[in-house]
């Protein structure tokens, strides 16, 4: 379908006509989602960011321009369905990763002043960290009991910063998961 007949199209949207969107999505979604894809290579998320772009772009279309490309606007509404997904998920992962050095610390304490909620929790994650690997507590220990940052945790595994991060990244999905394991009514780190 070219521009001209895809303008015809939004134009049959705008006068009430739903069936032309459908027509719409369905000429120019292989286009889009190839897009989505080459900027988020993430199968799972191109079909909800492809979802989000036709729904803001039918909620708008009233700012497209005829006679200009709609596949060009549709990429620009993905880009930045692409862009605000990166930073939510980036914020969520900094906000738990908060949560989880705050509540790894919390491995050494003795428990007092802790509500009993917390208590709980900090049992069951004694419980996963007794579960791990030699190395894997040894870099915890490390990083949350003597508060070593991710370059000196380096020198003391004879590793890159890069590679302790990573590592550290690892472990704490190892812990969320058996956290989530063995508190599933309540969910993890909540």
């Amino acid at each position: 379908m070219q521009d001209t007949q895809i303008d015809r199209q939004i134009e049959r949207v705008r006068n009430g006509d739903l069936a032309a969107y459908a027509e719409v999505v369905r000429e120019t979604q292989d286009r889009l989602r190839a897009y989505i894809l080459w900027l988020l290579p993430n199968a799972g998320l191109v079909d909800d960011i492809a979802q989000d772009t036709y729904i803001y772009a039918y909620q708008n279309l009233d700012k497209y321009a005829a006679g200009t490309n709609l596949l060009a606007w549709l990429k620009t509404i993905a880009r930045f369905r692409v862009l605000n997904r990166a930073q939510s998920c980036a914020a969520q992962a900094r906000r738990e990763k908060r949560y989880f050095d705050e509540w790894v610390a919390g491995y050494t304490t003795d428990g007092r002043d802790m509500p009993e909620r917390q208590m709980d929790r900090l049992a069951v994650l004694r419980g996963c960290m007794e579960q791990l690997p030699g190395k894997s507590l040894e870099i915890v220990k490390l990083r949350y009991q003597d508060d070593f940052d991710s370059a000196r945790l380096a020198a003391a595994q004879n590793k890159s910063a890069s590679a302790i991060r990573v590592s550290l990244m690892r472990i704490r999905e190892q812990l969320r998961r058996c956290v989530e394991k063995k508190l599933p009514a309540e969910g993890a780190l909540s």
